[in-house]
């Protein structure tokens, strides 16, 4: 996922900055590539943090998105503008990213609730099952090796005897090539 979190930013920063300038009525080749990059290192910092933290605690919540717009707000705003700038890029980085996570698992839980209730109405009586809250929780992917067969010969297993007759059969060859 992070790497379509990644190519999120770097298109609204490309797309923020072709409005900046068309609208300073500048080069607008220039700003996109410019702030594309720019949002680019910003979005794979905050994500690459978040993921970090997430690993570590075992779960994503307010608390790691804060931290993790934080760190980012800080680090940048202070390499580009020292002490001053880096507080108020950690403030800012942390209350943005508090507010996009609250969005996204609020509409998360809208989606969850809008399909139940487009399939209730299109199909009638719906499963208990479905009304488990775990439903909003992240699922788990299917196994690629399951579901589709494999394209790719399967491997085998050589044994440590065969491998060392091979060596020993090479090594002749390579004796005998000398040789001559």
């Amino acid at each position: 996922m992070a790497e379509s979190n990644d190519e999120i930013f770097r298109s609204i920063g490309a797309i923020w900055g072709a409005t900046l300038a068309t609208l300073r009525n500048e080069n607008r080749v220039f700003y996109s590539s410019s702030m594309g990059a720019n949002f680019f290192l910003l979005g794979s910092t905050y994500t690459t943090l978040e993921e970090c933290i997430a690993d570590k605690v075992g779960y994503k919540s307010m608390v790691t998105a804060a931290v993790s717009g934080a760190s980012t707000g800080g680090f940048y705003g202070g390499l580009v503008g020292g002490t001053p700038r880096g507080i108020q890029g950690a403030l800012a980085g942390a209350a943005l990213a508090f507010t996009v996570h609250v969005g996204k698992v609020q509409f998360e839980k809208w989606r969850i609730v809008k399909g139940k209730e487009r399939l209730r109405s299109k199909y009638g009586i719906w499963d208990q099952e479905a009304d488990d809250p775990t439903l909003i929780e992240e699922t788990k992917s299917l196994d690629i090796e399951k579901v589709l067969p494999s394209f790719l010969p399967k491997a085998v297993k050589i044994s440590d005897d065969e491998i060392e007759r091979r060596i020993q059969a090479r090594m002749e060859d390579l004796r005998k090539g000398s040789k001559n």
